[in-house]
């Protein structure tokens, strides 16, 4: 017979932040992608995907962009979860390493040239575009409630 109890952890939670802190999520790591999918999806109102959609990890500041435009002081953000996000590889194509101003027009919907549909289903994309108004020489972010 199993018996199901409340199980108690013992966690030292600063040692557990400062290793999670550290710790590289490259795009090269499953656990990158699942940690992506898993925050995307933690958004009760996200809808499901076919199971035959391919997925790419977004970099909200493009890697290229930042070797460009060599704006950051600290190269490592390029790589922190903060700056990733699940996109759909069919619009990931079209928005790799554009400013974050023109990669909004891909996550939001538009229609292109050839007259197709383009924009993204992950919700929390859709809301960073709206929400936020990024450039190297402004910097604005929406004001804090």
């Amino acid at each position: 017979m199993v018996e199901f109890r409340e199980a108690a952890f013992a966690c030292d939670r600063e040692a557990l932040r400062s290793r999670f802190m550290a710790y590289a999520f490259t795009n090269g790591r499953a656990v990158t992608k699942s940690t992506l999918a898993w925050w995307a999806f933690y958004d009760e109102a996200q809808e499901l995907f076919p199971l035959d959609t391919a997925f790419d990890i977004e970099h909200i500041y493009a890697r290229k962009r930042a070797e460009v435009e060599d704006a950051l002081h600290d190269h490592s953000s390029l790589e922190a979860l903060g700056n990733k996000s699940l996109l759909e590889k069919r619009i990931n194509i079209h928005a790799s390493d554009y400013r974050f101003s023109h990669m909004k027009k891909y996550y939001k919907s538009f229609v292109s040239t050839r007259r197709f549909r383009k924009e993204t289903k992950i919700r929390g994309l859709i809301g960073l575009a709206d929400e936020l108004s990024i450039s190297p020489r402004t910097r604005s972010r929406p004001a804090p409630r």
